[in-house]
């Protein structure tokens, strides 16, 4: 992983409606070995410009990770309302991860709880 997939990441994500995969593991990876270089630079005064560009890169990356999940959160969120409203069974989206989905079947319950009252009340 480097930060060129990483933008990758961000910008299929950003163009499609679906949920992409998220090599999470890879984007752990990739920002722990970035952060232990900018440990490793921090002792070497002499090496402030490749310091800056790491932490430049990190900040970045970090950036880019917010993003992926702020845009994945949202689609999330979206098929959990259109689902809810749709079908009493609920088609989960691929490639969620097992906190999303999580987070896709309270969502799920809870709005069908609130419509269900809605049309109770009506």
């Amino acid at each position: 992983m480097d930060i060129k997939e990483l933008y990758n990441l961000l910008r299929t994500e950003r163009k499609t409606k679906s949920i992409q995969p998220f090599p999470e593991n890879e984007i752990k990876q990739y920002l722990s070995e970035l952060k232990a270089l900018q440990r490793r630079l921090l002792v070497d005064e002499r090496r402030w410009k490749e310091r800056r560009k790491v932490e430049d890169e990190l900040e970045t990356a970090e950036f880019c990770v917010r993003e992926i999940i702020r845009l994945r959160a949202m689609k999330v969120t979206n098929h959990a309302i259109f689902e809810s409203l749709v079908s009493d069974s609920p088609l989960v989206p691929k490639n969620m991860t097992k906190e999303e989905e999580g987070v896709f079947w309270r969502l799920c319950e809870e709005l069908k709880e609130i419509y269900e009252k809605v049309m109770r009340e009506l």
